[in-house]
């Protein structure tokens, strides 16, 4: 099975956007015991400060590095202005994207161990992010994974897929998993690309069932993505000997995330692709009960063809029936005239099929064909005749409108 996006370049898609040079703080919620700073700022190393901060501001680069090395020759006593001027160095580095510089800067910062929690998680996932931008992955995740381990506040959910991406980088497919789903719940409006990521982890351990569940999310959010529907096709193939497989659609039923109009419709789509129409109808049947989703017109018509794919003619009947008025053409009384002549309800079929005529359809042919047979089946032979003369017009019916008007003249 093809996926989306090669591996390679679907991390690179993930980690787009991620690499920013100073996340934003967030508040402390359970550490007891959180990092202060270990002195406090002097007014002549503020006013120093504040010039290479401006100077940075400015795009004066080079001001900024002169400046930070004249000041901390100045400032050896006090290692909380070592910490803050080294990492404003890391950034006057950064921002010129030149991360090799900017790391040595960091590290200082950090290990000086003089800044307060907030700016102490900001260095360390910094710098995590620095090492991956310069393809030291393992130092990447070091630093990462200390980021994890001392913040005082809610992890930033771009470390957690981070850590995971360049666990996928180095084929650590099991060691990626725990950190790409860890990213997902803490995201809000998780991005696509996340999920793609969780869907090739799993399938390159060829977790398939994970990998249908992953793929039943993609097109509840993305529907019209042929790409997902074709990869769910394949993930069901591939678990065809799998006692649980069509399970796998009644559990993401079940799922808190399938709880919207749409994504119940997606999933009852989904279930129609794969040729299991019965368990269509129950997922709009149960989403109608439940009052999430509307009966209107486009719902009951897919109520009404997928209970009659089912073969469950009285369903179907009903949802029909519902539906027809609702339509500004006859293609759904047209519907229940077929079911109304599979069930042999000569009357109905008549009924429904006159319903059809009147309100327009594209198969006039076909409908006159149908109320030939009812009206032969009722004993009506006249009726039945002209009938099939109007069916023999139309290209499409004409065969089976000569056989019937054959058969009549040999009745006599």
């Amino acid at each position: 099975m093809t996926m989306v996006k090669t591996l390679p370049a679907l991390v690179g898609a993930v980690l787009l956007g991620t690499l920013a040079v100073s996340p934003s703080a967030q508040a402390q919620t359970d550490c007891e015991n959180p990092r202060e700073a270990s002195g406090s700022l002097t007014e002549f190393t503020y006013r120093r400060l504040t010039r290479i901060q401006e100077d940075i501001a400015e795009e004066k680069y080079n001001d900024a590095i002169e400046g930070v090395r004249e000041l901390l020759p100045k400032i050896k006593r006090n290692e909380y202005e070592q910490a803050l001027v080294y990492q404003t160095e890391a950034f006057a580095w950064a921002s010129q994207d030149n991360y090799r510089n900017a790391i040595p800067a960091f590290r200082k910062a950090i290990e000086l161990n003089a800044l307060p929690q907030a700016q102490h998680e900001q260095m360390l996932n910094n710098l995590g992010q620095l090492y991956y931008a310069v393809e030291q992955k393992d130092e990447a995740i070091k630093y990462l994974l200390r980021y994890l381990d001392e913040t005082c506040s809610d992890p930033s959910p771009d470390a957690y897929i981070l850590i995971a991406s360049i666990y996928v980088d180095k084929k650590q497919y099991a060691k990626a998993l725990p950190f790409v789903d860890r990213a997902i719940r803490s995201k809000k409006d998780v991005p696509e690309t996340w999920y793609q990521l969780k869907l090739a982890i799993h399938y390159e351990q060829k977790q398939f069932k994970p990998a249908a569940e992953t793929l039943v999310k993609l097109i509840s959010l993305h529907p019209i993505k042929e790409d997902y529907w074709k990869q769910l096709s394949g993930v069901f193939l591939e678990m065809k000997d799998d006692p649980e497989s069509l399970a796998v659609l009644a559990l993401a039923g079940r799922q808190g995330f399938l709880d919207t109009e749409r994504e119940l419709e997606n999933l009852a789509n989904v279930y129609l692709f794969l040729e299991i129409p019965y368990k269509a109808a129950e997922v709009l049947q149960r989403g109608m009960e439940q009052g999430i989703i509307k009966r209107d017109l486009d719902s009951l018509e897919k109520l009404g063809t997928a209970w009659q794919l089912a073969r469950e003619n009285a369903e179907a009947l009903e949802a029909y029936t519902a539906a027809a008025p609702l339509a500004s053409d006859g293609r759904i009384w047209f519907r229940l005239g077929q079911i109304y002549i599979d069930d042999e309800n000569w009357t109905k079929a008549e009924e429904a099929l006159k319903n059809a005529l009147a309100k327009g359809v594209d198969d006039r042919g076909e409908v006159q064909l149908m109320m030939g047979v009812a009206a032969w089946n009722q004993g009506r032979t006249e009726e039945a005749r002209q009938a099939f003369l109007a069916a023999r017009n139309d290209s499409s019916t004409k065969s089976q409108a000569q056989a019937w008007l054959a058969h009549l003249a040999a009745e006599g």
